[in-house]
This record gives C-alpha cells, structure tokens and sequence, in this order.
C-alpha cells in the first residue's frame, strides 16, 4: 500500500525534497495496484469508502475535561455535541480550537469580555464542573456542521471540500450519523489507493509551481516569541496553525491547535512562556517517543515539489497545511520573490514563500476532475491567482506579521 503515516521514512531525506518528475511514475509503481474497488473513476465511488473511524458522539453535559481525554486519546479532530441526551440532533462540535480558548482563558493570556466568558471564569474558579458544550462556545472560525448521506459520491464531496469546509458527517441508510468526512481522510483515501485510479497518475507529475496552488498569505511568529502568544494568535484569528520563523524568515517548524495537548496537563502549562523554539524541540521529543525513534515530521515543500510529493508529505505528517520554502536550487517565482525587497539581502534557502493547504490539494484534485485544470506551463501562459479560500480568508500578510513580532 502506499505511503501512510507510519511509513514516513519511506520519503525522500531533508535534502531532497521532491520526487523528480521523471521518477514519480517509477515510484508509483512500486505499489500494487488496489482490488476490490468498484470503480477506476474516483470521483464515481460512494463516501463510505472513506469510513475509517466511528464517530464519537457525546452529551452536552459531558465535562470538558473528559471530551478533551477522548477528543486527544482517540486521535478525532472534532466530537459532535448531542443536543441532549438520547436525541440524534447535533449542535455543534468541540474541537481543539474550543480547547486552546478555554485554556488560554483559565490562565488568563487571552482577552474575553463576552458576559458568558465571564461567567465561565468564574465557574472554574469555584471549581465547577464545566462542560464541553460551554467550552465550544469559545472557539473561532467554526465550521457549519453538515450531514450528506452514505451514498454521496466522492466527487460530489470534493465539490463541498474544496470550498474550505474542512469535515462533514456522513449518515448511514437510517439517517444515523455514521462517520466524519474530511478534507484530509479524502486525500489519504486517494493517495493510498493512487494506482487504482489511473486517471489521476498524470497529476502526481505536476509540481505546485506549475499548477500555481499555495497562498503568498500566511501568519507566522518568531521562534523566539512565547508560545502562549502563539496560541492566542491562533484563538484570535481562528487559524489553525502557526509557522515559526528565525530572524531571517527561515522556516524552523510548525506549532498547530492540536499541540495544544502538549501544554494542558497541569505539569506543563509552564511550557506556555518558554519559547516557541523550544516549544517545536518539546513536540519533536514526544512525538518521537511515541513514534519508537528520535524523529519528526517536516512540514516544508519547494514550489518544484511534485504534487505526489506533497501528497505523500500531507499523508505522512498529517498535518492540514504544508509550508511553501525556498530550495537551495530553484529560484522563487516572481509572485513569491515580490514579498522579499533587496533591503532583505533577497530569498535565503527555507525561507518561507507562502504556505499550500488540504483546500488547495482538494481543488486541484475537483479541477482535474472537472477538466478544468490549469494547463501546465509549456502550454499555457502562467497566470497568478489567489491561494486556496481558507488560506487566503485565514492568514495575514507574511511580510507584515513577522516584523510585528520581533
């Protein structure tokens, strides 16, 4: 099968950080091809191959304390709040944007002057039991909680990706939620079945610079701020992860809502003012103890990155965005170069060009779809556009954002 997050290592070493395009079909061909799939046209097949995972459903009565324990143990990105017990009626989710804003709340880093925040402080503060339905009250930039049935196509669920809605429930022939659907199990589902659908092998040649995908857009902190400023830059723009930077806007690594985990136990909250630098050396050691090795994912692509690579690299990191660097032996492209003047001393290697999101993957993956893909270059003049919708709504100017923070 092909690469899954446990085979990260099969991906090419820091140093080369692509598939050459002549190699992608040599590669591909290393894996059997799939059985058992009804289809060779993807898009023709129903969502419910995509089931990996029960749902996890829980009571709005249910103390926050114990949805973050099945939200973090159980590795989901989000549990559906029942609008009471025994109904089949969702409210709304909690998720670790809901985390981050409570925490950051409780220790006081953030700012909420909503009667009903307050009302929560003061809750904790007598030792209160509070729920997960109070705490999802906090998070930002939710996304609208949506059903389709079991036997909506993949492509139709493309269509509804692609716009930036990041998950959805799928329901089964009762009309029971079944299962979540989201931009990263699609994706995941595509790249490990990739040789059952021929269609799509062309595509994994293209490199990002020639389908013209990312966002010149992007938030980012110095690895020298504290995280806590980190985490409240995330609350306050409802962005769900941050790329940490040096002084020369080098990419040093990635802080995302879901390391909030890392800091919620009582024995860790102190990591909230050390540095985001040390911060990404904190996630690096857990992860590799879990792991088994003293590893960690990179979350970083050249624009001569192939769109195999950068598939294979969103399925092994599991991560939602990659962050777009410059290569030691490519020059930028001028929509990227424009960021950085001459008083910069010009684009340094990793330094950060803009940032490629599971929205624009999808897009690409709807457009090759629809037949209306951009053209590769040779045959097409190459035109800029904008990065994906949630990229582009989400993130802030790159240029300005890092000087803010020095």
């Amino acid at each position: 099968m092909p690469l899954s997050p446990q085979s990260a290592e099969s991906l090419p070493s820091s140093g080369r950080q692509s598939f050459g395009v002549n190699s992608v079909s040599e590669f591909l061909a290393q894996f059997p091809v799939p059985q058992g799939l009804p289809s060779k046209s993807w898009q023709d097949l129903p969502v419910t191959f995509l089931h990996d995972n029960e749902i996890a459903l829980i009571d709005p009565e249910m103390s926050m304390e114990e949805a973050s324990s099945i939200l973090i143990d159980r590795e989901l990105s989000a549990l559906p709040i029942l609008a009471a017990k025994g109904s089949n009626e969702i409210v709304t989710t909690f998720d670790y944007a809901d985390l981050n804003a409570f925490l950051l709340m409780v220790v006081g880093f953030d700012d909420f002057n909503d009667d009903r925040y307050k009302e929560l402080t003061e809750k904790v503060r007598a030792g209160n039991v509070v729920t997960a339905y109070e705490v999802s009250l906090l998070g930002k930039n939710k996304d609208v909680f949506m059903t389709i049935p079991h036997t909506t196509t993949l492509g139709e669920l493309a269509k509804t990706l692609a716009s930036g809605i990041r998950r959805v429930a799928v329901t089964n022939e009762n009309g029971d939620l079944s299962f979540m659907a989201s931009q990263r199990s699609i994706i995941r589902f595509l790249w490990n079945n990739i040789r059952a659908f021929p269609d799509l092998e062309p595509l994994m040649a293209r490199t990002i610079h020639s389908l013209d995908i990312g966002s010149c857009d992007i938030t980012c902190i110095s690895g020298d701020e504290k995280v806590a400023l980190a985490l409240r830059q995330m609350n306050q723009t409802g962005i769900g992860s941050l790329a940490v930077v040096d002084s020369q806007f080098r990419l040093l690594g990635n802080i995302s809502l879901v390391d909030v985990k890392y800091v919620t136990r009582s024995s860790s909250v102190y990591l909230l003012n050390k540095s985001c630098a040390h911060f990404l050396s904190v996630i690096k050691s857990e992860q590799g103890i879990r792991a088994g090795k003293d590893s960690a994912p990179a979350f970083n692509i050249y624009e001569s990155s192939t769109f195999a690579f950068t598939l294979a690299k969103l399925v092994a990191t599991q991560c939602h965005r990659l962050w777009l660097v410059q290569s030691p032996s490519c020059p930028p492209s001028p929509k990227n170069n424009s960021h950085f003047t001459s008083s910069s001393g010009g684009v340094k290697v990793n330094q950060l060009l803009g940032v490629v999101s599971l929205t624009d993957i999808i897009s690409v993956l709807y457009a090759h779809m629809k037949g209306t893909l951009i053209p590769p270059p040779a045959s097409t003049h190459r035109h800029g556009r904008r990065g994906s919708t949630s990229s582009h709504r989400s993130h802030s100017k790159a240029s300005g954002d890092i000087n803010m923070r020095r």
